[in-house]
């Protein structure tokens, strides 16, 4: 839950590290029961963000929505990639610990879902990619955040 505007205020590094999220691309779209309609969210993350926002947006879900122009989830993007950590790719805890890594503006969210937090900054560890579950890419160990020239994108 760590809320990317927080922890990296710069919007450019923001876009560079959107466009190659580990979560949209490698990942999947996901459809939400919202109002007691179908909606579709081009990514899952964005899909739980509305939900604990308690948001009602989504695309209209109908035969072949997935196959929409990524232009028709623009206001998705906007909405909630800029707010999410995974492109940030910060090393996380496992389930067991029973604590979310957030950010200075989402650790009100868990501390009110009586959750333990871990708040990161700037200067926190982050991997190559998150995503890899099975180590079948070859991932790199983690290592502290730098969005140097060298850094700025995956």
């Amino acid at each position: 839950m760590v809320d990317m505007a927080d922890v990296l205020p710069d919007e450019g590094q923001r876009w560079k590290l959107i466009a190659g999220c580990d979560v949209n691309q490698r990942w999947s779209p996901a459809i939400v029961e919202t109002g007691g309609q179908l909606r579709g969210f081009f990514c899952e993350v964005a899909a739980a963000w509305s939900d604990v926002l308690g948001r009602r947006d989504g695309v209209r879900v109908k035969p072949g929505w997935w196959r929409r122009p990524m232009a028709d989830f623009a206001g998705q993007v906007d909405r909630y990639c800029h707010h999410c950590g995974i492109p940030l790719r910060i090393e996380g805890s496992l389930d067991a610990a029973a604590v979310d890594t957030v950010s200075t503006s989402t650790e009100p969210i868990a501390r009110a879902a009586g959750r333990k937090t871990a708040v990161v900054t700037a200067d926190a560890k982050h991997c190559r990619e998150l995503t890899d579950y099975l180590k079948v890419r070859g991932v790199v160990p983690c290592g502290y955040l730098s969005l140097g020239p060298d850094d700025a994108g995956p």
